[in-house]
């Protein structure tokens, strides 16, 4: 014979969480969704119905017998370094893992970018302020020749002889 026990009626999420129970066998634990303003006969009618489940479970465990050889274990102790400081501009960083017998170390690893790096970065920067500066290119608005020139120095940005480990940015003239 099977005993349940209904151990929560959730009327908000339209659902009951049951108990069944079996002589020499673990409890079972079901959550059974039910229609929108069920009834305590709802509840009862439904654990009934699935009973089924919880007989197929104890079923398999016969099948399916799995016995620990252990129940404890040991893991290694975690350790994790504070990230340096570093510059963004220059440098990238990257997270390391460093294992040993006994410990984990969650470290960092700072690399200074390469000049393709570098030079990308850069271009990517000096197109992002020409665009910020398109609108002066449009039909109806004059350029000035100081807003022509900070374009120009823009775009003349990687022709600079200490480019692209170090570089001038123009100032950009007021509207």
């Amino acid at each position: 014979m099977v005993n349940y026990e209904i151990l929560e009626a959730d009327a908000i999420n339209n659902r009951i969480q049951v108990k069944y129970s079996k002589t020499d066998k673990p409890d079972f634990f079901a959550q059974i969704g039910l229609q929108d303003g069920f009834t305590a006969n709802d509840c009862h009618e439904a654990a009934t119905d699935q009973v089924v489940q919880a007989e197929r479970y104890w079923a398999k465990m016969e099948a399916d017998t799995f016995v620990l050889d252990t129940t404890t274990g040991q893991t290694k102790d975690h350790v994790f370094v504070d990230a340096p400081s570093y510059d963004f501009a220059t440098q990238t960083i990257e997270e390391n893992i460093t294992e040993t017998e006994t410990t984990v170390t969650h470290g960092w690893t700072v690399t200074d970018k390469t000049n393709n790096e570098l030079a990308l970065d850069i271009r990517k920067k000096r197109n992002d302020l020409l665009r910020l500066t398109d609108n002066w290119g449009f039909s109806d608005r004059t350029m000035t020749d100081e807003m022509i020139a900070y374009r120009q120095a823009l775009r003349d940005i990687p022709n600079q002889n200490t480019f692209p480990s170090s570089v001038s940015w123009p100032v950009q003239p007021i509207d």
